[in-house]
């Protein structure tokens, strides 16, 4: 019963860690749809106060992860050591050879298939509640994941706009150069005053037309070099929300063949005893109906535990953080950028 308020306590305190996440979530999500809309003024952006917030938010959800990833694996011994258990209802010196000399005492003491049943009765309960929890967290990560990466396209959209009409307005100057050479060039040999003064207006205008342009091109700069800093960053937590959902894929796959198994051994008790289990909660009892009901619950499940184990080990994601460009010469979009 302690190991069952122990796994209780760190639920909850992993539920706490994630509502924190999903609040940060929240409110990335509300600043970078405020950035994404049609005229969004990007001079007010507090680059500092926004990168702290998505790096407290991703710190936090990788915090979550890690929490439920310790739990899944305290829940894992706790499971071997109750079919070790198990296995020692028919040999008293099953595990013995494995076990180093300190817990050897522990490994010697006899079991019970009462006692059996209560630890595995016991991490059913966690399993069910941990169960209701994924199923439910899933959608809500999805969708706060689907509402950045649409924010985060239409600003890319805006940044791709923004860098046609900066090469568009160098095109233009780039195109009036041997214009305004070649009038430059004439006003001093043309001998009629009236041509040449008609070829030094036209001069001036395509000079006019040419600062025009560049005063065009460094009044949409600065929002361009914003842009530079802003899609990265945001990319970055998009990427982490994304992992979030590949993670919690993960853990559902796990926690249900590790379901599986700790029904499969509460079966093997009941079936080689006349123990009784007490009575279970109706989530347990849910659990056990799925498992009942799917023709292929308990088919070479540790080969599938095992499978579902090495995927859940490895490596999670780290938000790479912000990126900021501060070239302001360069008019491409980033190349991540073009995968949306």
């Amino acid at each position: 019963m302690a190991a069952a308020l122990s796994f209780e306590t760190e639920i909850r305190d992993a539920m706490v860690t994630l509502d924190l996440a999903l609040k940060g979530a929240d409110a990335a999500d509300a600043m970078l749809e405020a950035h994404a809309k049609g005229k969004a003024s990007l001079e007010t952006i507090n680059f500092p106060r926004e990168e702290g917030l998505l790096r407290e938010a991703a710190r936090l959800m990788e915090d979550w992860q890690s929490r439920i990833g310790r739990l899944l694996s305290e829940l894992d011994e706790a499971t071997a050591a109750a079919h070790l258990r198990f296995e020692r209802l028919f040999d008293v010196n099953a595990g013995e050879e494995t076990r180093p000399p300190l817990h050897r005492r522990f490994a010697l003491s006899r079991p019970t298939p009462e006692t059996i049943l209560a630890e595995i009765k016991g991490l059913l309960v966690i399993s069910a509640s941990l169960d209701q929890t994924l199923k439910g967290l899933r959608p809500l990560v999805m969708r706060r994941q689907k509402a950045c990466e649409g924010h985060l396209v239409r600003i890319i959209e805006r940044r791709r706009n923004l860098d046609f009409r900066i090469e568009e307005a160098q095109r233009h100057v780039d195109a009036l150069k041997p214009k305004i050479a070649a009038r430059s060039q004439r006003i001093g040999t043309v001998l009629s005053t009236e041509r040449a003064a008609a070829i030094e207006e036209n001069h001036e205008a395509l000079v006019a037309e040419q600062q025009a342009l560049i005063a065009k091109q460094a009044e949409l700069l600065p929002e361009r070099q914003t842009l530079r800093r802003l899609i990265p960053t945001y990319e970055g937590f998009v990427e982490n929300l994304n992992a979030q959902v590949r993670v919690l894929n993960l853990m559902k796959a796990k926690l249900d063949t590790d379901i599986e198994q700790r029904i499969a051994i509460m079966k093997a008790v009941l079936a080689s005893s006349t123990a009784l289990p007490d009575a279970l909660p109706p989530a347990v009892t849910g659990l056990i109906e799925a498992y009942d009901n799917n023709p292929v619950a308990g088919y070479k499940v540790e080969e599938r535990k095992a499978r579902a184990d090495a995927a859940f080990s490895r490596p999670p994601h780290k938000w790479r953080g912000e990126v900021v460009d501060d070239n302001p010469g360069g008019a491409n979009v980033e190349a991540a950028s073009e995968a949306n």
